[in-house]
């Protein structure tokens, strides 16, 4: 029987993000835990965030426990939204989106960068973290339907695509999370045993 690896979080699309990219692993969520508890996310940088949310579920299920703090950094904006990316305008992705594009609005230069760190806990308390990165730009408007959060609005210029017109065989493979859980795999083929 595999070991059960504790993915921290109540979002369901990153759960199947995680079962898409590693599916040789026995991952379970916070909702399959029956654990409804949001944590309340109060670090400065993506790393704390991430650091903070393991350790508080490693230290509630005693489970192998991942998590995740990822978003959007926008060079124009002083890499705004940042650690605020999901409560950036208080509502939903569809707002955040809409603010983001309205606070670039006249803004030539709209670089931008999705970033991702994964802190995994293991049994013995071991902690390690993984770090992805993804560069694009920011659309004059959301394009594509596939995806979520910032998706529509973040273009690939290599790809002349948004992430969501891109799809999830694309993010599957680059976007800032897949190379985070790339090294994540890695790490855990070499340091758990999967039999």
């Amino acid at each position: 029987m595999t070991k059960k690896i504790l993915i921290a979080t109540h979002n369901e699309n990153k759960v199947k993000e995680f079962r898409q990219i590693l599916p040789e692993y026995n991952f379970i969520s916070l909702n399959e835990l029956k654990d409804f508890n949001d944590y309340e996310e109060v670090g400065s940088s993506f790393e704390e965030n991430s650091f903070l949310k393991a350790d508080h579920f490693f230290s509630k299920h005693k489970l192998i426990t991942i998590a995740d703090d990822s978003g959007l950094e926008v060079l124009a904006l002083n890499n705004e939204p940042g650690v605020n990316s999901k409560r950036y305008s208080g509502g939903n992705d569809s707002d955040n989106n809409k603010l983001l594009l309205k606070n670039l609005e006249g803004i030539e230069k709209r670089n931008a960068k999705f970033r991702c760190v994964l802190t995994l806990i293991l049994e013995d308390g071991d902690t390690t973290q993984f770090e992805g990165e993804l560069e694009g730009l920011i659309s004059l408007e959301p394009k594509g339907d596939s995806g979520f959060g910032y998706d529509p609005i973040f273009y690939i210029p290599t790809m002349q695509k948004t992430l969501a017109e891109l799809g999830s065989k694309y993010k599957d493979k680059h976007s800032h999370r897949s190379i985070a859980l790339n090294y994540l795999k890695e790490y855990l083929d070499e340091n758990i045993s999967n039999k």
